[in-house]
């Protein structure tokens, strides 16, 4: 174990407020789960979905991640840049916190686009 994750665990398990989401976080996550609230049940395909927080929020008949770490064996595993499927299959996507990382921006959101419905 490197001695980075040594100090982060230690920081965390000492300091309480770690656990503590901060109110943006807690504003961030209410305005989400209404708005998934108001969509049909779908094709949902996560991007960057790590451990699919939202999961449970979004009706889906099925439900897919895809994520570019394969040890969180997503369905799809891949750069969001080189997304490869099917033209106008999912009918929802999210990517929340993924977006501002992306090294080319309009690159990504055509690729998204292309993968989604367009309805």
């Amino acid at each position: 174990m490197s001695f980075k994750r040594t100090a982060v665990g230690l920081v965390s398990r000492f300091v309480p407020t770690m656990h503590i989401r901060s109110v943006t976080r807690i504003a961030h996550d209410i305005e989400i789960q209404r708005y998934f609230r108001r969509l049909a049940p779908g094709i949902v395909l996560d991007v960057g979905a790590k451990r699919s927080p939202y999961r449970k929020h979004i009706p889906a008949t099925r439900f897919m991640t895809l994520d570019s770490d394969s040890a969180l064996k997503p369905d799809l595993c891949c750069d969001i840049h080189a997304i490869e499927w099917q033209d106008d299959y999912f009918d929802t996507m999210i990517a929340t916190q993924v977006l501002e990382h992306v090294r080319a921006f309009w690159s990504a959101r055509s690729v998204l686009n292309r993968a989604s419905l367009r309805t």
